[in-house]
């Protein structure tokens, strides 16, 4: 539970003074960088990437939401002066912006913005929902975290599935929607087996969740304010030209301006985290959290509470806030090495980050905590995973997709009772926490069926249920495969380039068979259709070396190396 604060309200005033400068002059950084990725099109493929997602993760370490709505904004403004002077010159913020930007033409954008003068962002968007444009609403969806306590039988178990629902499913769909696919197996077995249980389901009341954001309905608008800044584009920085077309050239725009955004975000963060402590936004006459955040500082909620969620465990990291001001180690990289970093081990992930795609520290950041969640270790502190650590913990992943893992699980035995699979041993063992993000609606449809379960007098816990139930749906899948089962099987059924996730695997024979290659595993790797045609073959990236250590060189004109996991090229 975090310590609220006691400000004063002038010290109140000089933090959202700062924290409006900071997302004012972000504003400039951010439309070149959305002009840069506009410019660039499609054209990351000529950089060796499959999707703008995975370039934007590896090359901007921003979210690909983030970055998908920076470069949207970008293109609108581009035939909408008007709108682009009022938020280049503070006059409007980003999120007004979008909103006006969506719902006006470059012949009606003045009037428009006339209009919107006077008005909240709530309001605009109350007045477009009247005009026809439901799409005014807004879009984000409340997420929250919920802590399962599980045995650590349980806990390799759900972490097994959250594997096989990712794949089966193509990728990460969103947080937690493997946990939305096995409440859909579970209530489907549970219902279907003792229908009377749905009765139940409905009489449950739906828990009270805890939420990142205090929210509540807008009934003021936010106090008329001179401040001073308006007219003023923050620190005297003024709009970067983007006038190449050239992808290499376009990409170092592209990361030299997210790391200025880094920067200071991070400085954001901190000070926004102090403001929300002491609950700055009442003092200054705001309705909510996310009336602040719109009307002052132009910021999407998810984007303010992930500056905050970074800032608030940075605390004894600081060579780890030094790396990111310098442009070391990348937002996103960041938020990764947070998660499990502590004051001794900081520098090792720093060195880490280094040397790893974002595609790579990101497994090994979940080896460390699957690691330390099983053998009882505290949640940060982490040392990195050593290279058998992290064999460990793909071999593991191996034996989930090849169906080994199911088959051991499950034993194929009618007469043996399913919830056997927690073990005959669950009140020995060590119980830890097995921490899942969702949607509100999906964590709330966890508890109902938790609780449905509990009165069904069911054997076993709940979690080896929806565990069960949904291997025993789905688990035949996973002994299907054909005559490549074994080479697909070694490299986790996808794509082992070290900038792409994508899990529709073909085989790559690393020295081709019309020179003299042969069909031997260490001569074939898995890539996807993208990787291995248009890239492989279309020149966009080579790959050499052997399957236990391949040696890449990403894009047409090489923006990375990487060997095994090894960055030498950034």
């Amino acid at each position: 539970m975090l310590t609220p604060l006691t400000l004063d309200h002038d010290e109140i005033r000089r933090l959202d003074a700062e924290l409006v400068r900071l997302s004012r002059t972000s504003v400039v950084d951010r439309l070149t960088l959305g002009v840069a990725l506009h410019r660039l099109g499609r054209r990351f493929r000529e950089l060796g990437f499959r999707t703008f997602a995975m370039y934007v993760r590896e090359r901007a370490s921003q979210s690909a939401r983030w970055c998908g709505d920076t470069r949207a904004l970008a293109r609108r403004l581009e035939e909408r002066p008007r709108l682009r002077e009022a938020l280049v010159h503070g006059r409007i913020g980003w999120t007004m912006a979008e909103l006006l930007a969506r719902h006006s033409t470059p012949e009606d954008e003045g009037e428009r913005l006339d209009a919107a003068a006077s008005m909240t962002v709530r309001e605009v968007r109350d007045a477009l929902r009247a005009a026809g444009h439901e799409e005014a609403e807004e879009s984000e969806e409340a997420f929250s975290t919920i802590d399962l306590t599980v045995t650590s039988t349980e806990l390799l178990a759900l972490e097994g599935t959250r594997v096989a629902v990712d794949h089966v499913n193509g990728g990460v769909v969103e947080p937690g929607h493997w946990l939305e696919c096995l409440l859909f197996e579970g209530a489907s077995t549970l219902f279907g087996g003792r229908p009377d249980l749905a009765a139940h389901y409905d009489a449950v009341e739906p828990p009270t969740l805890r939420s990142g954001t205090s929210l509540v309905e807008e009934t003021a608008p936010p106090p008329d304010d001179d401040d001073g800044l308006d007219g003023e584009v923050g620190d005297g920085m003024r709009e970067e030209v983007v006038d190449t077309d050239d992808p290499v050239a376009l990409d170092a725009i592209v990361r030299e301006v997210s790391a200025r955004i880094a920067s200071r975000d991070l400085w954001l963060g901190e000070l926004l985290s102090r403001f929300l402590l002491a609950r700055g936004w009442l003092q200054l006459g705001y309705a909510s959290e996310q009336s602040y955040f719109d009307e002052r500082l132009g910021l999407a909620r998810s984007t303010a509470r992930g500056r905050v969620t970074l800032a608030r465990r940075m605390p004894g990291l600081e060579p780890l806030r030094d790396a990111v001001i310098q442009g070391d180690v990348g937002y996103e990289q960041a938020a990764l090495i947070a998660r499990v970093a502590g004051p001794d081990t900081t520098a090792a992930w720093i060195a880490r980050a280094k040397a790893r795609t974002f595609k790579h520290l990101a497994e090994e950041v979940r080896a460390a905590e699957l690691l330390a969640r099983v053998g009882g270790d505290a949640p940060r502190r982490l040392e990195p995973p050593d290279a058998d650590e992290v064999e460990a913990v793909i071999e593991f992943e191996r034996g989930v997709l090849s169906g080994e893992t199911i088959a051991r699980a499950l034993r194929d035995d009618p007469t043996e009772e399913p919830v056997q699979m927690s073990g005959g041993s669950a009140v020995q063992e060590r119980r830890c926490c097995f921490p899942v993000r969702a949607r509100d609606e999906v964590i709330l449809d966890f508890r109902r069926l938790e609780a449905v379960h509990r009165q069904s007098g069911l054997p076993g816990s709940f979690v080896t249920f929806l565990v069960v139930s949904l291997w025993s749906a789905w688990g035949e899948r996973f002994f299907e495969g054909n005559r490549w089962k074994a080479l697909h099987d070694r490299d986790r059924h996808r794509c082992v380039s070290p900038v792409c996730e994508s899990r529709n695997c073909t085989n790559h024979h690393l020295r081709y068979r019309g020179h003299g290659g042969g069909d031997e595993d260490e001569n074939q790797i898995t890539l996807c259709e993208f990787c291995h045609l248009d890239g492989e073959h279309g020149g966009r990236l080579r790959v050499r070396g052997t399957a236990s250590r391949p040696v890449w060189s990403i894009g047409r004109t090489p923006v990375m190396r990487v060997e095994g996991r090894e960055v030498v090229l950034r």
